[in-house]
């Protein structure tokens, strides 16, 4: 049965109990079907009653008790699924589920699920070249996509709920969801008048991805590709799956470096979730904030954390709410000078930012320098006499002491930063400078990349409900995860066919894209030479 799936999922093909056999039955050579051990003769009480009765049918029963007999170790949730349930009966059986008993038996059989899908997802990046597969540093960014169920939503006003009454209507509008699972629309009729019109909502899974690609921006040197996958209800438990995943890649032996992810999963995720599950693993976390959570966050040792990244009390306030400044214009009002001054306060931060005395060890504090201590300094300071010396003139001056100096001011040498200082806004490129925007641009462009690739049309279609209709959560888990198989191995090939060797002889994926207006704006700022007029002659 699996093989049949693997074979209807490389073949681009929907994941349909008659596609499964269809392919055992009549497209696989008989020395295959030997093979397999795939037999279709039936005895005992499913036997054919008559002998005209149809082959096909009682072939398809067998087909489909086989393939339940598989996902019945796999599915977290037991329930009937052949009958919409009452929400008296949904709610008895939720109740049921937190018992010490059915709560063990649940997370055992979500184990083994997840176990699946880590050993699937584990032979697709095995099938990358071995050359290309050790250049693979570590990077991973994570996203969750809507994935529609084939099914109907539960309303507010039935009795029952859906067949597949895990999922969660998904609705993007941001104004309030109006009657039946709809968003209400302002419309003008053929008359004039403006009503409410409610479009449809769809009602589907979110599907938590796990992405790796390169590390570094400027070599395109492996394919993108996802290497761990969860499904539960959009948008529900979003950070503590995602978490999940960090550990469980760790686990199974990847290495650890730059980890984003978008606004929704960070910062915004509990900092015992994703923040301290990727900090154990050692990955460095690169994210953006909103308007309402940059500047200034916490502090800690009388240091300050400005943006996600620790500074000297004293540094201006013009500096501090330098990025809310920038964020809270408009976007399509910005323009060239505001963007030139925000890179110019970000350049200015760099004299009070915070120096680390060590490399950062996973679960260990952190010892950090005064950025006015030491024998290179980077501001002036009168509570560290040796940078006013006359060697260090021209540097930034601070002049104000604070008035309760906190120990990163008044420490001999270092001050310890515990892990859970500043554990929830921390990151580890400076914020909104060239290094940051590359590494997190090329990250979340190939999530946002890979999930409109796997749901290609005319590819794996995997965002068509009508493609994997089985139902159940492990149903649709196993389903989804052999289309990410067949686009990882798609991914793979392009890769292979594409990348052409560099100067050093290293496989790189060629660019065919023009730079983004983004891009444009910040290579104006860093790289002004490439933006000169040709000489007049």
């Amino acid at each position: 049965m699996l093989t049949a799936l693997v074979l209807a999922a490389l073949k681009q093909e929907p994941l349909l109990v008659t596609n499964i056999r269809d392919i055992l039955e009549r497209r696989i050579s008989n020395t295959k079907r030997e093979q397999l051990a795939v037999s279709f003769k039936r005895t005992g009480p499913f036997a054919p009653k008559a002998v005209d009765e149809n082959p096909h049918g009682a072939n398809y029963k067998l087909v489909w008790r086989r393939i339940h007999e598989i996902l019945a170790v796999i599915e977290p949730f037991h329930y009937p699924r052949n009958e919409r349930l009452t929400k008296d009966d949904w709610e008895k059986l939720q109740e049921l589920w937190k018992t010490p008993a059915e709560r063990a038996a649940i997370r055992r059989r979500r184990e083994r699920l997840q176990s699946v899908v880590d050993r699937l997802l584990d032979v697709s990046f095995r099938a990358v070249p071995l050359e290309i597969r050790q250049r693979y540093t570590g990077s991973l960014v994570l996203d969750e996509t809507f994935l529609e169920l084939p099914a109907r939503g539960t309303r507010k006003r039935s009795k029952r709920v859906s067949i597949e009454p895990w999922g969660e209507f998904y609705a993007r509008s941001p104004k309030k969801k109006g009657a039946k699972g709809k968003s209400p629309e302002q419309v003008a009729t053929s008359s004039g008048e403006i009503v409410a019109k409610y479009a449809r909502v769809p009602w589907g899974t979110g599907a938590m991805l796990a992405l790796i690609g390169p590390s570094d921006p400027e070599l395109r040197d492996a394919p993108a590709l996802v290497i761990g996958m969860a499904l539960a209800g959009y948008s529900h438990d979003t950070t503590v799956r995602a978490a999940e995943l960090i550990r469980s890649i760790k686990a199974r032996g990847y290495p650890a470096d730059y980890l984003a992810a978008d606004r929704g999963l960070l910062p915004n995720s509990k900092p015992e979730h994703i923040q301290s599950a990727a900090r154990a693993a050692g990955y460095k976390l690169v994210f953006d904030y909103k308007v309402t959570e940059a500047g200034l966050q916490e502090s800690y040792n009388g240091a300050i954390l400005v943006d996600g990244e620790w500074f000297c009390p004293q540094m201006p306030k013009r500096l501090v709410n330098a990025t809310v400044t920038y964020k809270a214009i408009e976007e399509d009002q910005r323009t060239p000078a505001d963007f030139e001054l925000w890179m110019n306060q970000l350049q200015q931060r760099r004299a009070y930012a915070l120096r680390p005395n060590e490399k950062p060890q996973p679960g260990k504090s952190l010892d950090m320098v005064c950025p006015a201590y030491g024998p290179s300094p980077t501001p002036r300071r009168p509570l560290r006499p040796s940078s006013t010396e006359p060697k260090h003139a021209g540097k930034t001056r601070i002049t104000v002491a604070p008035e309760t100096p906190g120990k990163i001011c008044t420490c001999k040498h270092t001050a310890a930063f515990p892990e859970a200082a500043g554990l929830k806004w921390r990151q580890d490129l400076p914020p909104f400078l060239e290094e940051w925007d590359k590494t997190y641009g090329l990250l979340r462009s190939f999530i946002e990349s890979y999930n409109g690739f796997f749901k290609d049309e005319s590819r794996e279609n995997a965002g068509a409900p009508g493609r994997r209709r089985m139902r159940g959560l492990a149903a649709q888990t196993l389903c989804v995860c052999l289309m990410i198989v067949a686009a990882n191995l798609r991914k793979i090939e392009r890769f292979c066919r594409t990348a052409r060797p560099n100067l050093d002889g290293v496989p790189v994926a060629l660019r065919s894209a023009k730079p983004s207006a983004h891009r444009i704006r910040y290579n104006r700022y860093f790289h002004p030479e490439l933006f000169q007029d040709p000489p007049a002659a």
